[in-house]
């Protein structure tokens, strides 16, 4: 994570900034610059784009049937057994 986070800083998409807990080097905050905003926009679009286009034709039983058993086990340990 740090490293992908250290691109982005060069990159000038996510710049980091010391956070006030000066005893942790490793606490820091992260916000997004308007340019990084912008190809966030641009990557989520592409990737609707794809996902439409390859699932066209499925019905949305179709679509939802594979996630059923990952979505149940990620609910399971969270129910109530009684």
């Amino acid at each position: 994570m740090a490293r992908l986070l250290a691109r982005k800083d060069r990159g000038g998409l996510v710049p980091r900034t010391a956070a006030r807990q000066q005893h942790d080097r490793r606490v820091g905050l992260i916000s997004p610059t308007g340019t990084g905003l912008a190809k966030q926009t641009r990557v989520y679009s592409a990737l609707f784009e794809t996902d439409d286009q390859a699932l066209r034709g499925f019905s949305a039983k179709e679509i939802d049937l594979p996630l059923d058993p990952p979505r149940r086990l990620v609910a399971n340990p969270g129910e109530n057994p009684d």
